[in-house]
């Protein structure tokens, strides 16, 4: 290796440590390990070594043959990972002496100097970007001619996300986007002094863990009825005023009780989770609907055949491996105005649900299975997901239902 070779990777390695010392990236260890690992490969020219299952493989532990479907793993991580570089450098108030760029649909990370000339690069970048070059002509190409065609579709028709949301974004005024929320139960602040001692207000996300023998008196919990809502929720309810937003449209958000019955006459709405009453109310005569099981447990179930999506292996501390997702269309429910639901039967569903409504390609892949003149109908579709690390998978379609 040539002193040149040799200060170019000082300068990618320097510069690959300020990243991961940012706070972009400082408190995501998964983050670190994948920028890392596919910065060092990418500039050590181990370029096989960065596809997706050899990633998943050696990087999170996964088996040689797994499912890159079930489990997209490298590419969530991935994208994540895309989303902080782009903060990262929009952070910064200069320019750094060398970029890291980590290109959509790739694994392999390239280095830009700040005067973006390659043939001053040293020769194991200029091999790098010159594997690349034939590719990104022919990307370009295809990108000019697919951008024509898009052209020329949308002038021909209204996208898929306009169609689907016509029932909600039609109506003028605010939107209501109303996700419930769950009864939180705590330990009283006396409990946990008695357990951790003084300093347990620094320890609040530390689990108490309690001996099976142990008892504990009703005194020592405490009910929370209004201030927790669910991750997944929290995060359909973000997608979804984002995306009402980008659509120019204004939204009321609201939580649990804390919207009537006269309030859904005013407005159309979006009804996020099934531990929304509002859920249950709309859902009342629809073929498809949530039910809650004498165990406690929802599931979905379909009034014309009985048949039932639940999760029998569902644990008590909402962890589960698969999830199953709700969504409505009605064009005019009992309250006048166009209403969604957007509900999982855990957190997990409710985070995909809003990630399919929110998403064209998700939609767009979804709606291929209506009947021609659905955008005039009331719709009901139900999804499979595979939850893998706490994250839900890429949904499948089970049924749809039109009327």
């Amino acid at each position: 290796m040539d002193r040149q070779d040799s200060d170019w990777k000082s300068l990618v390695l320097a510069e690959l440590e300020k990243i991961l010392e940012s706070p972009h990236f400082r408190n995501s260890l998964q983050s670190q390990r994948l920028l890392r690992h596919l910065v060092e490969r990418s500039l050590a020219g181990r370029f096989d070594e960065l596809k997706e299952r050899a990633i998943a493989v050696e990087l999170f532990g996964r088996e040689p043959g797994f499912d890159t479907n079930e489990d997209p793993i490298v590419r969530v991580r991935a994208t994540e990972v895309r989303k902080r570089l782009t903060r990262y450098y929009e952070g910064l108030a200069e320019a750094p002496p060398v970029r890291l760029e980590l290109p959509a649909g790739a694994y392999r990370v390239e280095f830009r100097t700040a005067q973006e000339k390659a043939e001053e690069a040293p020769p194991a970048i200029r091999e790098h970007r010159r594997a690349f070059s034939q590719k990104r002509v022919l990307l370009v190409l295809l990108g000019v001619v697919a951008a024509g065609a898009a052209f020329l579709i949308s002038h021909r028709r209204p996208k898929i996300e306009d169609e689907f949301w016509a029932p909600v974004t039609g109506a003028e005024g605010k939107v209501i986007v109303c996700t419930g929320h769950p009864v939180v139960y705590r330990f009283t602040t006396d409990f946990l002094f008695r357990r951790m001692g003084a300093d347990f207000l620094t320890k609040q996300t530390a689990v108490i863990q309690l001996r099976p023998e142990e008892t504990i008196s009703g005194r020592d919990i405490v009910a929370i009825p209004d201030q927790y809502i669910g991750l997944g929720s929290a995060h359909a309810t973000a997608r979804i005023v984002s995306f009402l937003a980008s659509k120019g449209k204004e939204t009321d958000i609201r939580f649990g009780d804390d919207i009537s019955f006269t309030d859904l006459r005013q407005a159309p709405a979006v009804l996020v989770s099934f531990a929304n009453r509002w859920v249950f109310d709309a859902s009342r005569n629809l073929p498809l609907a949530p039910e809650l099981g004498k165990d406690g447990k929802s599931r979905i179930v379909h009034r014309g055949t009985g048949q039932r999506w639940e999760l029998p292996k569902l644990q008590d501390n909402g962890r589960t491996d698969e999830d199953y997702v709700l969504v409505t269309r009605n064009l005019a429910s009992e309250s006048g105005h166009g209403v969604l639901v957007v509900a999982g039967l855990t957190q997990y569903g409710s985070q995909a649900a809003g990630e399919i409504v929110t998403n064209p390609s998700l939609l767009r892949a979804a709606m291929s299975g209506a009947k021609p003149g659905w955008q005039r109908r009331n719709l009901q579709m139900l999804f499979h997901v595979r939850v893998v690390n706490h994250t839900p998978g890429s949904p499948k379609l089970i049924a749809i239902y039109e009327w």
